[in-house]
């Protein structure tokens, strides 16, 4: 049975993956994916230079080679301070990429990477709690597709900020596993990824989805439950800190 699931899984994952291939690429027998740019010459670039910086500056970072003011001090807007703060710092985004950065070393690549996994990872984080929601892998699927191509995307290509908004159903997911299961592992996996996203949705549909559970399953639902479904929730509503703005 896990195997069959599995497989099943694994059959979505790859069509929601091909879709944006595909669309993206009609009648092309090339993708460009280390050389073309998707949507304008604005924001994507500026977001290939953010990238670029961080997949620079957070190793070193990380490793104590610099501080945080050398990080935050980006080389724009000289002689302004802190200039990387000005904008997003998809400091998420960049752990993503590192290992392709640090194989390849082109930005373009990482960031077209990137940009297709928005797809893929919306449309079958999508699956996952559709199907979990609803027991039906064909209405799960079609869901993946409508949440991961919906117009509101499309036209926010040049914005991978707002692209980036794929961690969200996982972490709805993992809020209905706690809820239904009590699987606490789910909980976590789904409080980490919904920073993943850097809190573009917020918390309002985590909220509404965290009593709709309440509401169709309350015999699973007792006190400590409830107690630390309103502690995620205060925690997820809290404001950034300034290490994540």
């Amino acid at each position: 049975m896990n195997s069959v699931k599995s497989a099943c899984q694994a059959d979505c994952g790859v069509g929601h993956l091909l879709t944006p291939l595909a669309s993206f690429s009609p009648g092309r027998s090339s993708l460009g994916l280390g050389s073309d740019v998707p949507g304008d010459l604005g924001d994507s670039l500026l977001n290939m230079w953010i990238l670029g910086w961080g997949a620079e500056h957070v190793p070193r970072l990380l490793t104590g080679s610099i501080g945080w003011s050398e990080f935050w001090n980006a080389n724009i807007f000289h002689p302004d301070p802190l200039a990387l703060a000005l904008s997003e710092h998809l400091f998420g985004q960049v752990l993503q990429i590192l290992p392709v950065y640090w194989l390849t070393g082109n930005i373009i690549l990482c960031y077209n990477l990137l940009f297709i996994s928005t797809f893929a990872l919306s449309a079958f984080g999508t699956y996952l709690l559709v199907r979990d929601l609803t027991g039906d892998k064909r209405a799960a699927f079609i869901a993946g597709l409508v949440y991961g191509f919906l117009p509101y995307r499309i036209a926010s290509v040049p914005h991978l900020q707002v692209m980036s908004s794929q961690w969200m159903p996982f972490a709805l997911y993992g809020l209905n596993r706690f809820v239904t299961t009590g699987s606490t592992r789910a909980l976590v996996g789904g409080t980490a990824r919904a920073r993943d996203a850097e809190l573009e949705l917020r918390l309002l549909p985590a909220l509404l989805r965290a009593v709709r559970a309440a509401v169709r399953r309350p015999s699973h639902v007792d006190a400590d439950t409830l107690r630390d479904v309103r502690i995620w929730i205060v925690a997820r509503s809290a404001p950034p800190s300034p290490l994540l703005r």
